[in-house]
């Protein structure tokens, strides 16, 4: 800051004259935080003085810092002494934020959106970050994993759940007597009616879900170790401990809905039935309850989400702000429409728990219609009632479809908004992530179509999913805003230091 630039002495010179309420507000920045001045922002005289009178009450020598006419397109905006705290010079959510680096091509005019770039990090706070992301990156692996096991109909294999042991058979004897255990339950029938399945099938599918359940087990090490050693370290500050308790919680919850689901699916009963071998052709006969296969996928998507979103705001701090009401205005209308196609993603992704549990991708391999139509002439069965949305197939792939096609329609809507506005390079970067994100989904899923449900395809499909919804969180992120009360203080206190 050229005001700035030649008054270090004068900046210095304050120490001395702060309040001892000041020092004691800030004193732990020097330990807690990292920040740098550099010399490209002016500050005006209003801009100071409201800081001054608000935080410092230092008198005239504040003033020498300044030089009277200097103009400042931020600080005049970001700090508005006199305007309602809902201004839309500036709006967000995160307080620790400074103009100092916003290049001198970025100043803010009556049109654009610049980035504020210098920001605080709170120690630990990129350590906790990477493993949050790490974490989340497992979860995603766990969800294709979940989705192979699926698929290559290995999930009812294991029919006990002891969560303190889960060795495998290691013995040809053990192997056998898991095998006739297996053979009391509904699954044997399919598997002995479609396949000529023998011990080393059984093998197979056993150690599929046995990685499975291992997966998940080494997920829960990984976050709980290093949990311990942060929150010994003092890094887990703020909100983060109620976050990361919050996640342990719900990871802890989703073995429970696992084998919840699992047992849905192993029901003994079933095998006294007269009808049993009558229906042996009904795929839902040996299959788990698509309500709990739905509530086991979102709960997992959910934890990634979380994990995901929590792990980018301790690594990338960074907020846009605006001076122009009018692009405020088209900033908030853009922000609400992108939240919106997220929402849509979240929900399409959801919804192919339904999918998935009614076997519904087996059905109208055809696309852009369903059976020779845009709406199959079966969408709806009288009898099902509401119970259509979530067990009648038909039904079920439409409103994946539609909610499918929503997500794009919210999407190039985004894109549409965007045109109109000046957006921060990395924005449009990921709003580039997001069609590309779409385009790869779309096609895997008219290829999973049109293929029969080939398992490379479908739990690729799967994954892209996710990949859709990180898209989407990486641009809902960057365009997070700063907060109206950005504190200018805290850059008075770093150049003292």
């Amino acid at each position: 800051m050229q005001a700035l630039r030649g008054n270090v002495d004068c900046v210095r010179s304050l120490q001395s004259r702060l309040s001892s309420s000041f020092r004691s507000h800030y004193s732990t920045l020097s330990t807690s935080y990292k920040f740098t001045v550099k010399p490209h922002i002016t500050l005006t005289t209003r801009s100071f003085s409201h800081i001054q009178n608000r935080y410092l009450g230092l008198g005239d020598a504040c003033k020498r810092l300044i030089q009277p006419g200097v103009n400042s397109h931020v600080l005049s905006r970001l700090l508005p002494s006199n305007r309602p705290h809902n201004s839309s010079a500036a709006i967000g959510e995160q307080k620790h934020l400074s103009t100092s680096a916003v290049p001198e091509h970025q100043k803010l005019d009556d049109t654009n959106i610049v980035q504020l770039e210098g920001v605080w990090y709170s120690k630990g706070d990129r350590s906790v970050g990477y493993w949050l992301i790490v974490v989340s990156g497992m979860v995603i692996a766990m969800v294709v994993l979940g989705g192979l096991t699926r698929l290559t109909g290995s999930g009812l294999s294991m029919v006990k759940w002891k969560p303190h042991s889960e060795i495998p058979p290691m013995t040809e004897e053990e192997w056998m007597a898991e095998f006739e255990e297996f053979k009391t339950y509904p699954e044997w029938i399919m598997k002995r009616q479609y396949e000529n399945f023998t011990l080393q099938d059984f093998k197979f599918i056993y150690y599929m879900e046995w990685s499975h359940r291992m997966f998940g087990r080494l997920i829960g090490v990984v976050f709980t170790v290093p949990l311990v050693y942060f929150a010994s370290r003092g890094y887990l500050k703020g909100p983060i401990p109620k976050q990361v308790g919050f996640l342990f919680t719900l990871g802890g919850l989703q073995g429970l809905v696992g084998w919840w689901m699992v047992k849905s699916g192993l029901q003994k009963e079933k095998m006294q039935l007269e009808s049993a071998e009558d229906w042996q052709f009904n795929t839902q006969f040996a299959a788990v309850s698509p309500y709990r296969l739905t509530a086991h996928l979102s709960s997992a998507i959910t934890i990634y989400m979380l994990l995901f979103w929590f792990g980018l705001g301790l690594i990338d701090k960074r907020r846009i702000a605006t001076a122009c009401d009018q692009t405020a205005k088209k900033m908030w209308w853009f922000r609400q429409v992108a939240h919106g196609a997220a929402a849509f993603a979240g929900l399409t992704a959801f919804s192919g728990g339904f999918v998935a549990g009614n076997h519904a991708g087996l059905a109208y391999n055809d696309w852009p219609l369903m059976g020779g139509r845009f709406i199959p002439k079966d969408l709806w069965e009288d009898r099902l009632g509401w119970r259509n949305f979530t067990e009648h197939i038909p039904a079920v792939q439409f409103n994946h479809r539609m909610l499918a096609y929503s997500t794009l329609t919210g999407a190039l809507a985004t894109f549409y908004m965007a045109s109109s506005i000046k957006l921060p390079k990395r924005v449009n970067n990921a709003m580039r992530l997001v069609a590309g994100a779409l385009l790869l989904q779309i096609s895997l899923g008219v290829g999973t179509l049109w293929g029969g449900v080939p398992v490379e395809l479908a739990a690729s499909h799967q994954a892209g999913s996710l990949v859709v919804l990180s898209s989407f969180l990486w641009l809902l992120h960057t365009l997070r805003y700063a907060h109206p009360t950005f504190r200018l203080a805290n850059v008075v206190s770093s150049a003292i230091r």
